[in-house]
């Protein structure tokens, strides 16, 4: 399994940067992460603060919940990397039941 943060190895002070380029730039990492292709058979997880989603996809996604996630489907043609669908915490333990059941 792969591993990337941008925490700067659990260093709070590493992701500060200056307010500007800081947030800009872990922004545009994120979008980039959103928007990369898992490889074949798999998913990518990525874990985040609430400031870098509202920094990299708007302020609309600014109110995202505590263990809420975010869902992307990476598209060549999506250059706005936008969500495609949310999803509470208390959500997952239905579609898993509701998966397993189906099988």
């Amino acid at each position: 399994m792969e591993e990337r943060n941008d925490s700067g190895m659990g260093s709070a002070s590493a992701m500060a940067g200056s307010a500007v380029t800081g947030n800009r730039r872990y922004a545009a990492a994120l979008r980039q992460l959103a928007a990369t292709r898992p490889m074949f058979h798999t998913n990518m997880l990525i874990v985040t603060h609430k400031t870098n989603i509202a920094d990299a996809f708007g302020k609309t996604w600014a109110d995202i919940k505590e263990s809420e996630s975010l869902l992307f489907k990476p598209e060549s043609f999506d250059t706005t990397r936008t969500p495609v669908l949310r999803v509470e915490a208390r959500e997952w333990t239905a579609l898993a039941q509701s998966r397993q059941a189906s099988r």
